[in-house]
């Protein structure tokens, strides 16, 4: 009989490798060939094998169970490990098992793997050769690395993959299993039993937080959380503040008061703000803070924070930072502040272009040049307020004297000669700045004058002009320079009203003039004339009106020439001139004829006066070349207006003239109604 022993050492090894049913079969092999030996060798060594097979079958059953055991709490493990991503594991669908055949490929596997093509009435046969077609191409070496670990005799399999869906869809999964121990010396486990978790939402959830924190950390906004106790300490915050405060990164934060990161201002309104709001859960506001930075430096940031937790003792906050947009504001507001000046001082300009139209029209059509000057002072305070201002004109002693001034007055000098400003010695605009500027002219005369402007006025009828303007204090440039143009073209504009007015009136003047005696013509009497009558009946005065005429006048023509008629009818206005009062109108009627009309004066009044005119006439001397001209005496007449006009007056005068005439000359006759009869024919 051959020994047994090997054959069923054989037999324990292997029913301990391939497990129960092969161990039965090799059991009634053992049997069979047992029963060529002899009976009783046979019978020894059969219950010896059946005692191995015994044995092998106690120990294959351990090694199983011992699998088993293992395999579970692999998976227990697994799944206590899974419970701490979340409470998913509550939804049980999502958990597939799965047994695969390491020596022939083959898993068995539940009914969820269909979603991803394996397994299934349609699906193509389940091996992990299938599955690994199905991974991510980044995924692979990772899975074959802890599928061969594990069958090596590594830890436990455990390992996160993509696979493809049969949507096409790449999902996350968690396989996790474990193998039972090898076949023989260095052989491969026959069977790996496991689960796999479909963890495609917690990994899509940790990704887009991942971002999330990737997008704070780096980015601008800062995110951080608060408590609302006293001193308000920061519980955390993003890696990216230590960046904005200027701190190296991974200071750490957590823990310091909030304070201690902004402007003071900033931080007392901010904790002002936030304890109104304490214990209001869900509450939300919004300011805008300063970032104190480690140099010293600060940068504007935009606040947004609500108040979390159940009691509202926490402040969950974002910061944006908002420098450049401040900046922008501040360069939006200084550019639309410089814009408003702009249009200010357009509308100023334009403004002072209207006023100083409106002026030139009024200057022009002034009756006289004080009118004007009146004008010009009355304008000059609204044009330039705060300036004090003179206009000097020329005087009769060949000195600047003021025209109009306001605000006080610009010059202290009663009376300007040329040399004593520069502007007339250049003859161009000159500034003073300063009383104690060396630069200053005589006629400030140490007046305390911060800012000072002479504009001379060339070409005025008569000589030259001046326009002074001061101001007590020292303007800023830009306000200078902008009131240095309104001067300018103001002391331009009444260069030319004045210039126009003085031409228009020189023009008036000789228009009305008599030529030969410098009295008014008969023109300007007419002119005249209605207008002081109807004055003097509207305030009730008296009028009077006198015509002279010189006695026996042909006769100085013809016996000493044209020349001495002429010299008498000047000898005659002499003293006519000298005569009336400073708002009497004489004139020169025609020929040998002149007239004088006196207001506020009776008739009586008038003829008293006349006489002594006449008086001085006929005793004056006078003298035409080397020859003693007789005596010159002239005959008048005189009437008081009454309400039937100019005309009516003028032709009763003359009734009275006549009469004066025929009662022999050198007389005076005061008209009345008598004389009438026989005044000559109209």
């Amino acid at each position: 009989m051959p020994d047994l022993a090997p054959l069923l050492s054989w037999l324990d090894a292997g029913l301990l490798a391939l497990g129960w049913p092969m161990a039965a079969a090799l059991g009634a092999a053992a049997l069979a060939l047992a029963a060529l030996g002899a009976a009783g060798v046979a019978r020894r060594q059969l219950q010896q094998a059946r005692r191995s097979a015994d044995e092998s079958r106690a120990r294959h059953r351990a090694a199983l169970a011992r699998i088993e055991s293992d395999c579970a709490a692999t998976v227990t493990a697994q799944q206590l490990d899974l419970a701490t991503r979340g409470a998913v594991l509550e939804d049980h669908p999502r958990l597939g098992p799965f047994s695969w055949s390491v020596r022939d490929d083959r898993l068995e596997v539940a009914p969820q793997w269909a979603t991803l093509g394996i397994g299934g009435p349609d699906g193509p046969p389940a091996t992990l050769q299938a599955l690994r077609l199905l991974l991510h191409p980044a995924d692979l070496d990772r899975f074959d690395d802890a599928i061969a670990a594990q069958l090596q005799g590594g830890p436990g399999l455990d390992v996160e993959v993509r696979v493809r869906t049969r949507g096409e869809e790449w999902h996350w999964l968690h396989f996790i299993g474990r193998t039972g121990a090898p076949a023989g010396d260095g052989g491969l486990p026959e069977r790996m039993v496991g689960s796999f978790f479909d963890e495609h939402a917690i990994k899509t959830a940790e990704e887009a937080l991942a971002l999330e924190r990737r997008l704070f950390d780096s980015g601008p906004v800062i995110v951080l959380s608060v408590d609302l106790d006293p001193p308000q300490r920061l519980r955390s915050v993003s890696a990216s503040a230590a960046a904005a405060l200027g701190l190296a990164r991974g200071t750490p934060l957590a823990g310091r008061p909030l304070s201690e990161l902004l402007e003071p201002a900033d931080a007392a309104a901010l904790q002002a703000g936030v304890a109104a709001l304490a214990g209001q859960s869900g509450a939300e506001f919004q300011c805008e803070v300063r970032l104190r930075r480690a140099d010293g430096s600060s940068r504007w940031y935009s606040l947004h924070a609500q108040v979390t937790g159940a009691e509202g003792r926490q402040l969950r906050a974002y910061l944006v930072d908002v420098e450049r947009l401040k900046q922008a504001e501040h360069e939006a507001a200084a550019h639309a502040a410089h814009l408003q000046q702009v249009v200010d001082r357009t509308r100023q300009t334009q403004h002072a272009a209207e006023s100083l139209r409106e002026l030139s029209e009024l200057i022009q059509c002034s009756a006289s040049s004080a009118e004007a000057c009146r004008l010009i002072g009355e304008r000059g305070a609204l044009l330039l307020p705060g300036w004090r201002g003179t206009l000097l004109l020329r005087g009769p002693a060949s000195q600047l004297e003021p025209g109009a001034q306001w605000g006080g007055g610009a010059s202290s000098a009663d009376a300007l000669a040329p040399q004593d400003c520069w502007a007339l010695r250049r003859g161009q605009r000159h500034t003073s700045r300063g009383p104690g500027s060396t630069a200053g002219c005589a006629h400030f005369d140490g007046s305390a004058f911060s800012h000072a402007h002479c504009l001379p006025l060339p070409g005025l009828n008569g000589g030259e002009g001046l326009l002074v303007l001061a101001h007590d204090t020292l303007l800023p440039e830009d306000e200078g320079r902008h009131a240095e143009r309104i001067a300018g073209s103001f002391a331009e504009a009444v260069r030319l009203s004045l210039s126009n007015l003085q031409l228009r009136l020189s023009l008036q003047e000789q228009a009305s003039r008599d030529w030969l005696t410098g009295l008014y013509n008969r023109r300007y009497l007419d002119e005249r004339l209605s207008r002081e009558i109807s004055r003097a009946l509207r305030v009730g005065e008296p009028l009077a009106f006198a015509i002279l005429d010189i006695d026996h006048f042909k006769s100085f023509n013809d016996r000493y020439g044209h020349d001495a008629g002429d010299e008498v009818i000047r000898h005659v206005a002499r003293q006519l001139f000298e005569f009336g009062r400073d708002y009497d109108l004489r004139c020169r009627l025609g020929g040998e004829e002149l007239g004088i009309l006196m207001p506020r004066s009776s008739v009586e009044e008038a003829r008293l006066r006349l006489d002594e005119l006449r008086s001085r006439i006929e005793h004056g001397v006078l003298r035409h070349g080397a020859v003693d001209l007789p005596a010159v005496t002239v005959s008048i007449g005189v009437a008081e207006a009454a309400a039937d006009g100019a005309e009516a007056l003028m032709r009763r005068a003359d009734v009275a003239l006549y009469a004066a005439k025929r009662g022999g000359r050198n007389r005076i006759e005061a008209w009345r109604r008598e004389l009438e009869v026989d005044a000559p024919p109209v």
